[in-house]
């Protein structure tokens, strides 16, 4: 339907346009200057296609890059050989720490006990799972109102939970059994988030403010220090804080396995011992990190095929428009660029000339598209990891290839100009 209303809105122009001839200038038209006026609707739609088409490259080639950037960012973490089981206590019947803890436990000892398993946690998730929890951090020693200062994310986990996901202790230590209910809050930072709080000093016995417990800003201590891990959303760059998951009760669960071996004998033999420890138990969903790596990038991706694809498509038919109106141009002045070149005018200064109108009829919707593209780079600025939606090298590329372009499309009618026969042009028409 909207192909055949666009045909048809296009069709009843030019239809309109010469059910009312201009009978006395058509006649001068062809009498004398060959019609050297190209109408400003082929001028507006040529030039609105090279702004569209700009428009459409920028945001491709922003896309692009961000997701090079986002594959060329160090995750803190190794998603090789590591799987994920999602686990719902509330739905298992098990939503109190009393029940729970013995359950976890349980699983914790089965899985572990599989061949080829280096590793076991039980965490409220794991890097760029799409799923965090969020917070605000601050120094202790500052007053309480200052709580809040710094926005993390933060995780809760146990005791083989670095190990499992591959991140080294850089200082101090890991969560312990011992760090359970009733026992101090304890927590783990990241270096960057250490650096930010205390520049230059050691956080280690360190004390933060910090929510992750849900009932208010509580006093955290530092035991230890790790690496900057990737937030749980790929296109973000969160400080992370880590809680005892023993100290902090939450329904919502991931059993975090590290093994060895074809990841679909692996996932077998995680579901079988799942089900062995409970055999009601919701049939369990394994996912490997590297499955999840590539779904919290998906969007980038598609997104950057999408409009890497509309930009190409906008491309060909910009250099299509611009071609067709300086062919059209070319055509129409044929007696005027005869008598140019009978007077003196080189094939050199003809070619540039019809060049230069190409360009001329480009450069209004390049400005157009290139402040339409800073508009729609800012409203969807969130989508980009690691670069301004301003991006100078994006807007300089795009703008370089559609300038070629359109020095291509303009290139094939100029030529066909320059290589007129003065006379011959002369007796034309």
């Amino acid at each position: 339907g909207v192909t055949l209303v666009a045909t048809l809105a296009v069709g009843v122009i030019p239809a309109l346009r010469f059910s009312r001839p201009a009978l006395v200038s058509s006649i001068k038209d062809d009498a004398g200057a060959g019609g050297r006026k190209v109408g400003r609707i082929h001028r507006y739609s040529a030039s609105a296609q090279a702004g569209l088409a700009l428009c459409l490259l920028i945001t491709s080639a922003l896309f692009v890059r961000s997701l090079g950037f986002m594959e060329q960012k160090e995750l803190g973490f190794e998603p090789q050989n590591l799987y994920t089981v999602g686990l719902n206590l509330t739905q298992e019947g098990m939503d109190t720490r009393d029940l729970a803890e013995p359950f976890l436990e349980r699983i914790r000892e089965a899985l572990a006990a599989l061949p080829g398993v280096q590793a076991v946690s039980i965490a409220d998730g794991i890097p760029v799972d799409l799923v965090g929890n969020f917070t605000g951090a601050s120094r202790a020693d500052q007053p309480v109102p200052a709580f809040g200062r710094i926005q993390v994310e933060f995780t809760l986990a146990d005791e083989e939970y670095f190990r499992a996901i591959g991140t080294p202790l850089l200082q101090g230590r890991g969560f312990a059994a011992s760090d359970a209910k009733g026992s101090e809050l304890v927590t783990v930072v990241t270096e960057s988030l250490a650096s930010e709080l205390w520049p230059g000093e050691n956080a280690l016995g360190r004390r933060i403010w910090s929510g992750m417990t849900g009932e208010g800003p509580q006093a955290f201590t530092v035991i230890g220090v790790v690496p900057d891990v990737a937030s749980s959303r790929p296109t973000e760059s969160w400080p992370n804080l880590f809680a005892a998951r023993r100290q902090i009760f939450y329904p919502r669960v991931t059993a975090v396995v590290r093994a060895l071996g074809d990841p679909s004998a692996v996932s077998r033999s995680i579901q079988a011992a799942l089900l062995r420890v409970e055999p009601g138990l919701t049939f369990p969903t394994v996912v490997s990190s590297e499955a999840l790596l590539e779904r919290a990038t998906g969007n980038q991706r598609f997104s950057a095929r999408a409009a890497g694809g509309l930009g190409l498509l906008a491309l060909l038919l910009a250099a299509i428009g611009v071609y067709g109106v300086v062919a059209f141009a070319v055509s129409s002045r044929t007696r005027e660029i005869g008598l140019r070149m009978a007077l003196g005018a080189t094939r050199g200064s003809v070619l540039w000339k019809v060049l230069s109108d190409g360009l001329r009829l480009a450069l209004p919707g390049l400005a157009v598209g290139g402040l339409a593209s800073v508009a729609m780079a800012m409203a969807i600025r969130s989508e980009f990891f690691g670069l301004s939606p301003i991006d100078p090298a994006s807007f300089l590329a795009a703008g370089g290839i559609l300038l070629v372009v359109v020095l291509a499309a303009s290139f094939a009618p100029a030529r066909r100009a320059a290589r007129l026969d003065p006379m011959r042009a002369l007796r034309m028409e």
